[in-house]
Order: structure tokens, then C-alpha cells, then sequence
């Protein structure tokens, strides 16, 4: 489904992504993950047409979309939910269910798939005319989720979708994660909780200083000594980068 060769991405001068290779098939959910700073948000502002890279190829069910815009790409069937959720907090909950319809659906099925998007996320329903400032940071996040989900995509990226959420609300969110790929949703995880990500994906990629520097499934990545060695200090035995790269 999506396919994503020699990726490099540069602000500036500063490379943020170099030589990044990685795919997903369709009803998987593929996990990027790695520290802060890593370039994981950079390879999905690629994705998205947000950022357009120095060189490499990212084919979406075998058509390019690298600089064809944001819009366009959402419009083959790609969503995205982003770091920090960007929920519309004067809006209802309603109305940012709506927002990403507004121009292409008409109201009756509109209005179907808002009531779709409450019966996967109940708790919306008690704030479905109330703005969306009064949402707990749970809550918001779901609501990112569901609006994300209202076009119903065939591709659903998802950047650090339990930043700031406490470990309650954290099960919950991969627990829905895990409900979406059930359903036919095929998923890129953008995840810092690592662990938890990579147990849950069917294939993970490690990313370190802009690169990939580990990938497997989730047997040939936890508790192996590369894998903890990225995560509870020391070095790799594959070698990483050494130079920064923006996230």
C-alpha cells in the first residue's frame, strides 16, 4: 500500500531524514518509533504532503505523492492524525467531526458518519454540542481520532497519539488502535512509548538521528539487546548515526 524509498529530507541544510526506506501493507499497523528528535514527524510530514523531500520516492498504492499537496493526498484515502491533536476548541465536538466533510459530503451522509464516529467513541456523545475546549486531554484525542476517521481512510497515520495522556488513557488509545486495524484500517503508528508500540504493531521501525537503524516484528525486536540497548542506554550493536536531526 505505501512504499517509501531513500528518503531524504533537509531544513534548510540540516538533514532531518536521510536514506529512510520503509513500507506497509494493507490492514497492518506499522510502528515508527524512537527518541525524540529521531525524524519521525518528518517522515510523516512527507507523507502528507506538508514537507517535500530533497530526494527519494514515496508511492501510495503504486502513484507517487511526493509534492502534491496535503489536500490531494488526503483526498486518495490518506488521514492523518497529528502530534498535538490540533482538536478546534471553539468549535463543538460536532462541528470538528464535520470539518473534514464540509465540502465534499452531503448532510445526510454526514450526519451518518458523525453518528459512526460516537459509537466507536461514546464518551464524544455527552459533549456533542459542547465546545471542544471542554475535553480532557483523553478525550481530545479521541475526538482527533474520529475526525481523522469520518472520510474513512484506507491509510490512517497517527503521530504520538498518547503524548500526554496518563496510562489509563493510554490503554485506551491502543486498544482503539488495535480495534481500527480489526476493522480494515491500515495504520502507521508514530509512537515514543516504544515498547508498547512495537508490541502492538506487526512490524516496527526503529529510527535514530534520522535514519532507520533497527526494523522486525515484534519477536525480532523486543528484548533483544539492540533494541533495549536504544532504549535503556549504551550503544547498538548495528551502528547509529551521530549527527542531529530535527523531529
Amino acid at each position: 500500500m505505501l512504499d517509501i524509498s531513500q528518503l531524504w529530507v533537509e531544513y534548510g541544510k540540516i538533514p532531518a531524514v536521510r536514506d529512510v526506506s520503509l513500507h506497509v501493507e494493507a490492514n497492518e499497523i506499522v510502528a515508527l518509533v524512537g527518541p525524540n528528535g529521531a525524524g519521525k514527524t518528518t517522515v510523516i510530514s512527507a507523507l502528507c504532503g506538508l514537507v517535500t523531500p530533497r530526494s527519494g520516492s514515496i508511492q501510495y498504492r503504486g502513484r507517487s505523492i511526493v509534492g502534491i499537496g496535503p489536500e490531494r493526498v488526503f483526498s486518495l484515502g490518506v488521514s492523518t492524525v497529528p502530534e498535538g491533536r490540533h482538536i478546534f476548541e471553539t468549535l463543538t465536538v460536532r462541528e470538528n467531526l464535520l470539518v473534514p466533510m464540509a465540502r465534499e459530503r452531503p448532510r445526510r451522509k454526514a450526519k451518518d458518519d458523525v453518528q459512526a464516529g460516537i459509537e466507536r467513541f461514546p464518551v464524544l456523545g455527552r459533549f456533542l454540542d459542547s465546545p471542544a475546549s471542554l475535553l480532557s486531554g483523553g478525550q481530545r484525542q479521541q475526538l482527533a481520532i474520529a475526525r481523522a476517521l469520518v472520510s474513512r481512510p484506507d491509510l490512517l497515520l497517527l503521530d504520538e497519539p498518547t503524548l500526554g495522556l496518563d496510562p489509563l488513557t493510554i490503554d485506551t488509545v491502543f486498544r482503539i488502535i488495535q480495534e481500527l486495524r480489526d476493522d480494515g484500517v491500515t495504520v502507521l503508528l508514530v509512537e515514543q512509548n516504544a515498547t508498547r508500540a512495537v508490541q502492538l504493531a506487526d512490524r516496527s521501525y526503529v529510527m535514530s538521528s534520522g535514519e532507520i537503524v533497527l526494523d522486525g516484528d515484534r519477536d525480532d525486536l523486543v528484548g533483544t539487546a539492540d533494541f533495549a540497548a536504544m532504549y535503556l542506554g549504551g550503544a547498538a550493536t548495528r551502528p547509529l548515526a551521530t549527527e542531529g536531526a530535527a523531529e
